[in-house]
């Protein structure tokens, strides 16, 4: 990739991150606008804690914030290895300092950047490449994240395993920056390495390179390397069972979540348009993904594609897509506010989900596989209209859709505490 390209995308990252966000939160030094939020100033809290305490093993311990479940920074909700390099850098900075606003710039980059990579992959077009890079930095399922919850922000982990896949699928030698981005998803966010490994280990397994006893062999190798990462965290050192929670079949996504324009962390209204607005259960807001009016066509022209093109390599994501859709939506399955099915899991079965409570978050992989699937089938089988125009007019209508974000960042980061008026404090 050329420094052209690298610019442009950097250019377009930055473009949205002022929209939606604010460029003074570049700034490490500037920690004010933290605390205005609650999930905002308990990460920063936890870091804080961290990056002053003595060096302890394991290297994410961290005793001094809380007790039990919250003695290890990866249990914060946190960016772990950025609390680890931040950590090493504290030492020669007198005052506090936060790392998020430069980290969502980053993730809105990476973003653009991966999604470049994978169009570039399948059509070797700068100019379609690019513009599809743009629609994958203005997708509801992200931004909701970035004002909530800053580790879950690194979707590009998702495209960066996608497009590792897609590169491997026909080749018969093991990649290994494999290897990095396991180590990267196990210290940003545990959903993230679930996908990720899940990603990878398919990949492996259709690949008609591999005789089973290599592709057996690859496996257990990665698997080992990445047990042996949760070792050096000090994953084993926590008390698990106090892990295990309550929530898997609440928080999950609904039926109808990919037209459904309300919902997310601020269970606001994504679409300007409004076209679509359904009914949903608390505690889907997890499963928040609202394809967005421009996503939505996209749907669909997958769905033709699906029905009209004969190709088996659908069939291979669609059976992928489908094992995370599945899990997504939960042995609770709602239609908008009807629930369809609710299956009863014996105790061990909801032990087992309960590491994955949240398990509304999977659906950002259907959510992906969507998106990518569908604008690579444009650019191949689109014979009487230019698929770059059709492109361009797909994310204007996103753009359009999704625009009510872009002049309300200042209500979704407004102060949620009141200002204390008694004399007391005086």
């Amino acid at each position: 990739m050329k420094n052209r390209e690298i610019f442009l995308l950097f250019t377009s990252s930055i473009i949205i991150y002022s929209l939606v966000f604010d460029l003074s939160y570049l700034n490490i030094f500037n920690i004010n606008w933290l605390y205005g939020n609650g999930e905002y100033q308990a990460y920063q809290i936890a870091f804080e804690f961290y990056k002053d305490d003595i060096w302890r093993w394991p290297i994410t311990s961290n005793p001094n914030y809380g007790v039990d479940i919250n003695n290890n920074i990866i249990l914060s909700d946190n960016i772990t290895f950025l609390n680890i390099i931040f950590k090493f850098i504290s030492k020669f900075i007198t005052s506090n300092f936060q790392f998020y606003g430069p980290w969502v710039l980053i993730c809105l980059f990476l973003q653009s950047f991966f999604s470049y990579k994978v169009f570039f992959y399948y059509t070797q077009n700068i100019k379609y490449s690019f513009i599809c890079s743009i629609f994958f930095i203005i997708l509801p399922i992200l931004l909701d994240r970035i004002f909530i919850h800053f580790a879950l922000s690194a979707h590009w982990l998702v495209l960066w395993s996608f497009y590792l896949a897609i590169k491997d699928v026909n080749k018969n030698k093991f990649n290994y920056k494999w290897l990095l981005i396991f180590t990267i998803a196990l210290l940003t966010n545990i959903y993230f390495f679930i996908v990720v490994m899940a990603i990878f280990s398919y990949s492996y397994l259709v690949n008609g390179n591999y005789n089973l006893n290599y592709k057996i062999k690859i496996l257990a190798i990665n698997y080992f390397y990445c047990l042996l990462i949760l070792y050096l965290i000090g994953f084993f050192n926590m008390n698990v069972i106090n892990y295990i929670q309550y929530g898997f079949g609440f928080y999950k996504s609904n039926l109808l979540t990919f037209f459904d324009s309300t919902g997310g962390f601020h269970l606001r209204n994504w679409s300007l348009l409004n076209i679509f607005d359904f009914k949903s259960m608390n505690g889907e807001e997890e499963g928040f993904g609202y394809l967005g009016l421009g996503g939505i066509v996209l749907f669909f022209i997958l769905i033709y594609n699906l029905i009209f093109q004969k190709n088996k390599n659908f069939y291979k994501i669609f059976i992928f897509a489908s094992i995370f859709f599945l899990i997504a939506i939960s042995n609770n399955i709602h239609f908008a506010n009807y629930n369809l099915i609710n299956i009863d899991l014996n105790k061990y079965l909801l032990g087992i989900f309960s590491f994955i409570r949240s398990s509304g978050r999977y659906i950002s992989v259907v959510y992906y596989i969507i998106c990518i699937s569908s604008f690579v089938l444009i650019y191949k089988y689109s014979r009487k209209i230019n698929p770059l125009l059709i492109a361009t007019v797909i994310i204007a209508i996103q753009l359009i859709d999704i625009s009510g974000i872009f002049f309300e960042k200042n209500q979704l980061f407004k102060k949620n505490y009141n200002n204390l008026k008694s004399k007391l404090w005086d």
